[in-house]
């Protein structure tokens, strides 16, 4: 009961009890009364499109350092941190992401997380399931689930996450 008391004194004190939320006035009058000005200013700030074919720009300290990677596995592992792709299905700790280098073998601190990603990536119970253990053994070095040639999309982490 202590705990809902403290909640309870947090929210009498809270600055924001008062709190009414602002909405567009779908009727747009003008004028002082209208809510027009006020939304398009949250608009042009939340509202924007994002770059057509990418995640986000490039700075030039992120392209030199990418460029200064030697191996196609340091490569994969700093696109794939970069491009924010987790997976939901099991944890994969950072220090595991691309643990399958060019030729196929598996680091082998992290053989048992691939072993049971591999097991279940062909399971076939729905697309979704399909996807998601698809996408975890992309994440650990398989590329071709990330990769995909039947749908163009290449290294595309945002389709991924959204199948």
């Amino acid at each position: 009961s202590k705990a809902l008391f403290e909640a309870d004194r947090i929210l009498r004190n809270s600055p924001y009890k008062d709190y009414q939320p602002r909405y567009l006035d779908p009727n747009l009058y003008t004028g002082q009364s209208s809510t027009l000005l006020e939304f398009k200013d949250w608009q042009s700030i939340y509202l924007k499109d994002p770059i057509k074919g990418s995640i986000a720009p490039w700075t030039k300290a992120e392209k030199a350092y990418y460029k200064s990677l030697k191996t196609k596995k340091e490569r994969y592992k700093y696109l794939v941190i970069r491009s924010g792709i987790r997976s939901v299905v099991i944890d994969i700790p950072y220090e595991a992401i691309g643990a399958v280098d060019e030729k196929g073998n598996v680091d082998p601190k992290y053989e048992k997380l691939y072993r049971i990603v591999d097991d279940n990536k062909h399971n076939l119970r729905s697309s979704l399931f399909h996807n998601e253990w698809g996408m975890a053994a992309g994440i650990l070095g398989d590329y071709k689930y990330l990769a995909n040639d039947m749908f163009q999309n290449g290294f595309n982490a945002r389709f991924i996450q959204a199948t």
